[in-house]
Order: C-alpha cells, then structure tokens, then sequence
C-alpha cells in the first residue's frame, strides 16, 4: 500500500478561534512573512514518484521561520565586461586581474551544478583554502537547485573557515543570483533561497563580507572549468545521501511531466479510433507539425489535417471544402 502523508486540516477563523483563542491570536499577530508554507506533498502529487520513502524521510517542514532581516540582506553582484569574451583566454585574465585589482586578500570561491545521465551534483572548489567540496543531490533535483545548493554549501565552508573578512562566490547561474538579488518581502521565496539569505545574514553579524561574480560558462576560466568538472564526479560517483535538505517540492515537476508524457504515448498508440493516421505518422510528438509556419492561416492547416488523416477522399468531401467543382463523381 501506498504510504500516507500527512496534511494539515484546514479550520475556519471562527472555529480556530473557538478551540483555541491563545494559539489564534499568536497566530494573527505573527508576520505574514515568518509563516512561508510550503506545498504539502499528496499521494495525487508523489503516487508518480518512484523515490516516494525518499521525500518522506527529507525534514524539509511543512513551515518554517525566516529572520525578516534576512530579506533585506543586499546580495551585491557584479559581472565581466563584454570585452572579457573576446578571445578564449581572456576571461580568465581578465578575473584575475579584477579580483587581484579589487580584492586582494579576498577568499575566492567556485561554485557550480550539474546534471548528467539523470544524476545531479553540486561542488565547491576554494583554492586560497585548499578545498574542494562534491555533493550528490537528489535526482529529481533540477539544476536551479544544484547551483544554489552549491552556493549554500560555499557559504557554509566560510563560516567554518573565517579565513578572510572578504569572500568573492564566483558562479556561472545567473538564475539564482537574479532570484537572491530581488529578494524582498513582497517576493516568493522557498526553502533554499532563504537559507542562503539567512546564512549571508549570519556572515554579516560575523563581520564577513560576502560578493557574488557571475561569468559566463566554459569561457576558460580555470576555477569554474574545475568546479564544473567536479561537480559532473559528483553526481555520477558520490553516493545518493539518506535526504538533501530543502530540495523544492516543485522539482518533481519534470519527473511527473516525462511519465504522463510516457503514459500519453502509449495511450495514443493503443487508441482505438485513428489507427490510420498513427501507422502512417508514428510516434506522436511532443510539438504540433504546424508549429514552425505560424503565418499559414487556418484554413490552410484544416485542408492539409483534413488530407493527411483521409477525410478527403469523396468528391462530395472535396465539393463542400471548395477544392472540386462538383460533387459529382467522375465517370470514365
């Protein structure tokens, strides 16, 4: 049998505050922001998934707290100029020079994700430090989630360190620093971006200054490439862990869109009517034929639907869609 999960029911403000007129008004008084609730996984939601005793053991809460100082932390980040891609080996000379230029007794730290053959990892690689950190993650993770846990685990190895009073985070995931940059009240925020911001938050009561450098994948900087590659060791030799914490419920969105899509396939091959059309047009696509001539009317497409399924094969048919002049049949 499938295993249960647990919900939170669902009571009226009336009722709430009839059973239990403390907790009701501990609760209306709280911050809206403090009380961030997460999707509560249901079996219509997990029944798809075949690491189902995987999610359950995860302590990611159905709520959770955030320090409301935490999202007005400024995520300061900065980029190359354009001129830094001119050439292969520019990139990399061109890092250097602003990092030595800007932050000489900075601590530099790589970050990146990646998801190979189905597998996803994360790695950190802080040379001034010596280390070099991989870690496996769930499968189902998308690589959003790969590259900010990677950022997370990088801010975690500074707060262990405390080398530096300065720490440069170099990252090729525009996405995630784009989502911690406008962080602020008034947005959405999961598990993993607030951690990230909590712990920027710690770093700063410690005295730590932390900054953000985003550049461009594979343009020959060395401590990206080499934590681009460890990462890849990551997800395809470290071993699976028991539950990575604070993996969104939203990345089970791909794995279930790949098995309707599976499900769907096959239904379509096994439908009883339109044997016709699939024998001679098989297997289905994800993507209409008609979607690379969108300037084509409407009509164009109802004709040529119309003669590839055989829907045109009377002179009566072909009469009524003014493509014979008479619905006659031909004599010879």
């Amino acid at each position: 049998m499938e295993p249960k999960v647990s919900r939170i029911p669902i009571q009226s403000q009336s009722e709430y505050l009839r059973n239990d007129p403390q907790a009701y008004h501990r609760r209306t008084h709280l911050r809206i922001l403090e009380k961030k609730v997460e999707p509560i996984l249901c079996n219509s939601f997990t029944s798809l998934s075949q690491s189902l005793p995987w999610i359950q053991q995860s302590h990611v809460p159905f709520q959770y707290l955030s320090d409301y100082k935490a999202l007005w932390v400024r995520s300061i980040i900065t980029k190359l100029p354009e001129i830094a891609y001119s050439t292969p080996s520019s990139a990399e000379s061109h890092l250097r020079e602003h990092l030595a230029l800007r932050y000489p007794n900075a601590t530099y730290i790589f970050t990146d994700g990646s998801v190979i053959h189905g597998n996803v990892g994360c790695a950190v690689y802080a040379p001034s430090l010596n280390e070099t950190l991989q870690r496996r993650i769930w499968d189902h993770a998308t690589i959003y989630t790969a590259e900010a846990f990677a950022i997370y685990e990088s801010l975690q190895l500074v707060a262990r360190t405390r080398t530096s009073d300065s720490t440069i985070i170099v990252t090729d995931c525009q996405s995630v620093l784009t989502k911690l940059w406008s962080a602020n009240p008034g947005k959405k925020m999961g598990k993993l971006e607030t951690e990230i911001k909590q712990k920027l938050l710690q770093l700063q009561y410690d005295g730590i200054n932390t900054r953000f450098i985003w550049v461009r994948s594979h343009q020959g900087i060395v401590g990206n490439d080499i934590a681009d590659r460890n990462a890849k060791i990551a997800a395809m030799n470290v071993a699976l862990p028991a539950a990575t914490p604070w993996v969104p419920p939203t990345d089970l969105k791909k794995m279930i869109a790949a098995e309707i899509t599976k499900k769907w396939k096959i239904q379509h091959e096994n439908y009883h009517a339109g044997q016709r059309y699939i024998r001679i047009f098989p297997p289905p696509r994800l993507h209409a034929w008609f979607d690379d001539m969108p300037l084509r009317s409407k009509m164009f497409f109802k004709t040529l639907s119309r003669l590839r399924t055989g829907h045109s094969c009377t002179k009566k048919y072909l009469f009524k869609i003014r493509r014979s002049t008479s619905e006659l049949c031909d004599l010879y």
